[in-house]
């Protein structure tokens, strides 16, 4: 008797399934969680199912995109960056188990994309209201429990963290706003009243972050899409009615909260101690200590986390990678939240952060999850055999089809 797993035999069932588990995980991210614990949601929900549904033709599909490739060479390469370390370090395969965690992650993604699965429609307009919902009770839970300038402290490595969970409010609002026009009455009202709560949640979490990722967001779609300069319009000027009714004292006691000493700290030790190119590797301790008792783990920046591990060369490749995914992208309607999402990400990690290769958290929500989704539809629309819409900027056949 031959033995065939059950998920290979039903595709549809398989993808049912990953479904499922792909939404129980990102529900995981609003839960007072510990990182480990969604990391086994992910592992055991996502990955697992995965694994016995992934396929050759899977693989083969996923990687005729030409952006799917460089995103994870440039992945590759921060991994490899360890070859030049000037410091010896045992986190190498844990960061390797973190690279194929992401791979999985675009893979999944893919897979659902390919089914047919309604990702989009499930969680652009789910997330900013289930956001709120979850930042009030975590809220409620930080300021009752502690004074108000260490309740932002709290929680520190988990995702209900205020310190990022303004910015992840902030990008899925973001990402439902964008297809404004695309919503009923009921849920626009719904969407202004969740809104309205996630600003009140950034301005309590005194998340600076957030408001730097909107402002990146909202120049961003001013500059390259008209059409939609009338909902940045109104974003500014919401914000701007905000900053004359609020007290933003709270918000600017912290100054900037040392973070040109940081960058420059951070890139006086890669020019002396290292290479201004090729930076100092991923094995490097990238802690600083700016006063006796002040130290610092990481760059608290994406962009200068690059820098220091895979130098000016590392940041160049970033950069153009996430352009070209932005390039191309914005030619889709449909891709449209998930490039707001991103664009706030990119702002909100312009001030926070460290290395991309990170195991579930709030970076996963901010870049990882917004490039695998627009990533995946690019594979999607690539293969020979995927449905041709005339008039589709992402398939270079679609301007035959009559």
């Amino acid at each position: 008797m031959q033995f065939s797993i059950p998920l290979r035999r039903n595709p549809e069932r398989a993808a049912h399934f990953l479904f499922c588990g792909f939404m129980i995980f990102l529900a995981a991210f609003l839960l007072p969680l510990s990182t480990k614990a969604v990391n086994n949601i992910y592992y055991t929900l996502v990955l697992l199912p995965l694994v016995f549904t992934l396929d050759r033709e899977t693989l083969r599909d996923f990687h005729c995109s030409p952006l799917v490739n460089l995103w994870y060479a440039l992945l590759g390469y921060q991994l490899l960056s360890y070859a030049w370390s000037i410091e010896y370090s045992e986190e190498f395969v844990p960061n390797l188990k973190r690279l194929f965690y992401l791979y999985g992650l675009g893979l999944v993604i893919f897979v659902l994309v390919r089914s047919g699965k309604p990702l989009s429609r499930w969680v652009i307009p789910a997330a900013p209201l289930l956001i709120a919902l979850a930042a009030i009770g975590n809220m409620l839970w930080f300021y009752s429990a502690h004074d108000f300038p260490q309740a932002r402290l709290v929680g520190a490595s988990r995702i209900s963290n205020p310190i990022f969970f303004g910015s992840i409010a902030a990008a899925f609002s973001a990402a439902a706003l964008v297809q404004w026009h695309g919503w009923s009455r009921r849920y626009r009202l719904l969407l202004l009243l969740a809104v309205a709560v996630n600003l009140g949640i950034i301005y309590l979490s005194q998340s600076r972050t957030a408001l730097l990722g909107v402002g990146v967001c909202i120049g961003s779609l001013l500059l390259v899409l008209p059409r939609l300069r009338w909902l940045a319009l109104a974003c500014a000027a919401a914000l701007g009615l905000l900053a004359l009714v609020v007290d933003w004292q709270p918000l600017l006691a912290r100054g900037m909260s040392y973070r040109p000493d940081i960058w420059l700290a951070q890139w006086q030790r890669v020019v002396e101690s290292c290479s201004a190119l090729f930076g100092c590797g991923l094995g490097v301790n990238p802690q600083i200590t700016l006063e006796p008792t002040h130290n610092l783990h990481h760059p608290h920046s994406i962009y200068m986390a690059w820098v220091v591990y895979g130098g000016l060369l590392g940041l160049a490749a970033y950069l153009s990678v996430l352009g070209l995914i932005l390039r191309a992208s914005l030619k889709v309607e449909r891709l449209l939240p998930w490039v707001a999402l991103l664009l706030v990400g990119l702002g909100a990690t312009m001030v926070d952060g460290d290395k991309l290769l990170e195991s579930p958290k709030a970076l996963w929500l901010l870049v990882h999850l917004p490039v695998a989704v627009l990533l995946a539809e690019h594979a999607r629309a690539r293969r020979k055999d995927a449905p041709v819409t005339a008039g589709d900027p992402l398939r270079s056949d679609a301007g035959a089809v009559q």
